[in-house]
């Protein structure tokens, strides 16, 4: 593993990282889309990123289920390009049409892919477990360019070597924009229960914190975290678990925004 993932693999302390002081970190405010139609909400919630966009260098967007994760990727991959998908979950996210619905929570990768949002290669699945609905799901994804590094894969292989896989993943994007999306699912229950979908087995708070802080370097131009459940969670540690990832995500950004060389190549275009 080069020098540059070693380091990157450390916290926030010994990096001397202070995001939310060397940068100008601004809450843009809530998208409140309508709660009555997921067509309309999706175009709405699209509408405000790109709203932002227009007005931000990059955006970080925390919300409810991953549905949003479509149409902000979309709103990111029309100011960037179609972006490396870096995707923490224990489910795959790619999954067909349910009761005739092709907009939903199980999704928005599918949706992405379909409309060509992500890049043709490069993207990676982390911390998959549980059951499917098919055998094929598996294969869907693949052939949407996205492999998959399962929950059991980072407990045995270890963080450094799974962190490895992925920027092997991105390099043959040809260097393309990362779009980082956390579901907090992808933590086992004990550390984080408030979630609509939890799932046994999952990544500890450590192997997440290490792995996140393992992509330094990658040239990240959106995130989110999703799937926060407030009503499921106990003594706030979920919330909290989301808050610590939020910043995470902002310190990534901003050691990567002035030297990934993003907003030089949309000037040149």
């Amino acid at each position: 593993m080069s020098n540059v993932l070693v380091e990157s693999i450390f916290s926030r302390i010994t990096q001397q990282q202070r995001p939310l002081l060397d940068r100008q970190v601004v809450d843009t405010g809530d998208a409140s889309p309508t709660p009555f139609n997921i067509q309309q909400a999706v175009e709405e919630i699209h509408a405000a990123c790109k709203q932002r966009l227009e007005m931000a260098r990059r955006l970080v967007v925390v919300g409810g289920d991953h549905t949003l994760s479509y149409p902000v990727i979309k709103a990111v991959a029309e100011k960037f390009g179609p972006v490396v998908l870096v995707h923490f979950d224990s489910h795959l996210d790619t999954f067909p049409p349910m009761y005739g619905q092709h907009v939903w929570h199980g999704a928005p990768f599918r949706n992405c892919w379909e409309e060509g949002l992500l890049a043709k290669d490069g993207s990676t699945h982390i911390g998959i477990r549980a059951t499917t609905y098919s055998a094929e799901d598996f294969h869907d994804s693949e052939n949407m360019g996205i492999a998959t590094l399962t929950a059991e894969d980072v407990h045995e292989r270890g963080v450094p070597a799974c962190v490895e896989a992925v920027w092997n993943r991105w390099r043959r994007s040809g260097n393309a924009p990362v779009y980082l999306s956390v579901d907090i699912d992808v933590l086992d229950p004990s550390v984080a229960p408030g979630t609509g979908t939890p799932e046994f087995g999952g990544l500890l708070a450590h192997q997440l914190l290490q792995f996140i802080r393992g992509l330094k370097g990658l040239p990240i131009v959106g995130a989110d975290v999703v799937e926060v459940a407030p009503a499921y969670d106990h003594a706030g540690i979920t919330a909290m678990a989301a808050a610590n990832l939020l910043l995470e995500q902002i310190a990534l950004i901003s050691s990567c925004m002035d030297s990934d060389g993003m907003e030089k190549a949309l000037q040149t275009v």
